[in-house]
Parts: structure tokens; C-alpha cells; sequence
């Protein structure tokens, strides 16, 4: 707050653009890009950067475009994208746990717990605690059909509680 040195930044972490409201001197500027429905699919957007900047933050983030464009897993894309609307709101709260009760989301994680640590123990060439895939002793599909015949096993665990459905949905 004393030397005024001139720094520009790019950041995910919102809450530093309240800075600006401290501090006389700090200023929010932001690259303006157009965005409109893409002529695949109504959900989907198609992002035009305009090399363009404005004064205020920006609402938006375009780094899950960029990952599409990379061809990055869909199943990480999509959660990206759902993690990416629930922290752009980011004066509201849209966690999937503050909508639960808390002691759905304390046994959701229990069951979550248990699943794995019982899957450590049934997967051969393992120490009980911790699953290597790729291990030499067991391939990756092998683990892979180990660890599907436990969320079976767990199903009826799995099914009684919508925090651990709303996890899985998100993959």
C-alpha cells in the first residue's frame, strides 16, 4: 500500500478482486470475450476473445473452453464446468453439501470411506490401505472390475444416500 509499484496479474481466486475496494490505488480490468449458444448444442458456448479490455472484474472463466479445445477428458471437463458454475457465483453458496443435511454428508462420506478401504483390502497385491493402479501384480482393468464388484457389494448404501449419488453424478 506504500510503494505503488505497477503489477498485472490474472487470477481464479475472486475473492482478491474485493482488494480494489481497500486499497485506493488497485484497479480491476478484465479481456472482454463474446459469448453466444454454439450451432452444436444449445448448452454449449462458443467463446469469442475480443483483445479488448475493460475496466471491472470478469465474471466468467474460459480456461474449460481452452480444455475442450485441448481435447481433455470429457468427465473432466464436465466437472470443471460444474465446480466452474458453482464458483462463479461466488456470493452465493452452491455446494451440494450446504443443500444437505449435515448428517447426510457425514454418512455419504463414511460410505464413501468404507467402499474404498474395503476395496484396498479385496484387491490382491495391495497393502490393505492403498490401491496402485498399474501395479504389476494386477493390471488396471483387473483393479478396475475389483472395484466395480465393491460398489456393487455398497449399491444399496450407495443408493440410500443423495449426498454419495450427487458425488457420482458429478463424474
Amino acid at each position: 500500500s506504500q510503494i505503488h509499484a505497477f503489477c498485472l496479474f490474472a487470477t481464479h481466486f475472486h475473492e482478491l478482486t474485493a482488494l480494489d475496494q481497500e486499497i485506493p490505488h488497485v484497479k480491476n480490468l478484465h479481456v472482454v470475450a463474446h459469448v453466444s449458444d454454439s450451432s452444436e448444442a444449445s448448452r454449449d458456448k462458443e467463446i469469442t476473445l475480443l483483445y479488448k479490455v475493460e475496466p471491472g472484474i470478469c465474471d466468467k472463466s474460459f480456461g474449460i473452453h481452452v480444455a475442450e479445445l485441448a481435447n481433455f477428458p470429457e468427465n473432466v471437463v464436465k466437472l470443471a464446468k460444474r465446480k466452474a458454475d458453482e464458483l462463479e457465483d461466488f456470493h452465493t453458496d452452491h455446494s451440494g453439501d450446504a443443500e444437505m443435511p449435515p448428517e447426510v454428508v457425514e454418512e455419504g462420506t463414511k460410505i464413501v470411506e468404507e467402499l474404498l478401504r474395503t476395496w484396498a483390502s479385496q484387491t490382491p497385491g495391495t497393502d490393505g490401505e492403498d490401491v496402485v493402479m498399474g501395479d504389476e501384480e494386477l493390471s488396471p482393468e483387473a483393479q478396475l472390475e475389483e472395484l466395480k464388484r465393491c460398489v456393487e457389494q455398497f449399491r444399496p448404501r450407495i443408493e440410500g444416500n443423495a449426498w454419495v449419488q450427487t458425488v457420482l453424478a458429478s463424474m
